[in-house]
């Protein structure tokens, strides 16, 4: 091979590894589905249904979920970032992040093909990939109308739990909540048969304003599946101790520390029905 055909060839090799780890995506999303989550945290318990408001952007190529609640704080995380660090702003900023019970980001289309799943785990933000095509989808003949939309009915297995799916070829996003995606139209309501994790699409809007949005890989840690879960483990077991490894220290009494702890411990052991339980 001539100098200048292994010069062309190392361009050309340089320029695709450099494509294929590409490690930041933007995108401007143009829909905004909103969903209503019933969810039951306790499954001997049916006194423990709550719910909450999910979001949903979608754009050509990727799309984020989450619960309303965590995308509200990263906008007014980003807005207290070039504020000086004091505790008044921190206190100040707290005061306006509202309550959820869902911290974590589902990114459809990053990469392209797969989603990537990430969650602030103490003070480290983890994250892990999986192939977007997760379902393998049965769409039933029945139809049925939801909110003025004419539904197909579709039925998958997913982590441990069978559901049963409604949507709709009259909007051809092929998106749902969660990690839910893959059927031709958007997900309308899903629900597993046991009725502990429910989503119903309460609102969609074509976005006057596109919203940009991008995303850095260098953000996060990256982890996977199994490190997340547990990582996400040690800290229901041990609040205190998982802080304590890395660094941040809880001031106060040491017998008040252990009952808080246990009081911790109490509590996470009724949030005993996550939504995939073959991760548990």
């Amino acid at each position: 091979m001539k100098n200048g055909e292994l010069l062309y060839f190392l361009l050309v090799l340089f320029y695709s590894i450099d494509g294929y780890n590409q490690k930041t995506f933007s995108e401007k999303f143009k829909y905004k589905a909103t969903y209503e989550l019933q969810y039951q945290s306790d499954s001997l318990n049916e006194n423990s249904r709550k719910s909450e408001e999910m979001v949903l952007y979608i754009g050509d190529n990727i799309s984020q979920f989450s619960s309303k609640g965590a995308n509200i704080k990263d906008s007014i995380r980003d807005a207290y970032s070039d504020k000086p660090h004091t505790m008044k702003n921190f206190y100040e900023m707290q005061s306006k992040v509202p309550k959820t019970n869902f911290r974590y980001f589902v990114y459809k289309g990053i990469p392209d093909g797969q989603l990537t799943f990430t969650e602030k785990i103490v003070k480290d933000n983890l994250r892990y990939t999986q192939n977007r095509a997760l379902m393998d989808w049965e769409i039933h003949s029945e139809t049925k109308q939801i909110s003025g939309y004419n539904v197909k009915k579709a039925s998958t297995n997913f982590a441990g739990r069978k559901y049963i799916a409604w949507f709709t070829p009259e909007i051809p996003v092929s998106d749902g909540p969660y990690k839910f995606n893959g059927l031709p139209g958007l997900i309308m309501e899903i629900s597993d048969i046991q009725k502990h994790y429910s989503f119903k699409l309460i609102n969609f809007k074509n976005l006057e304003e596109p919203v940009i949005f991008k995303y850095s890989s260098e953000d996060y840690i990256e982890a996977t599946q199994k490190e997340f879960n547990n990582a996400k483990h040690t800290f229901k077991r041990d609040p205190y101790g998982a802080l304590d490894g890395v660094g941040i220290t809880i001031l106060g009494e040491s017998e008040n520390r252990k009952q808080r702890n246990r009081e911790i411990k109490r509590e996470m052991k009724k949030r005993n029905n996550p939504i995939e339980l073959n991760n548990i």
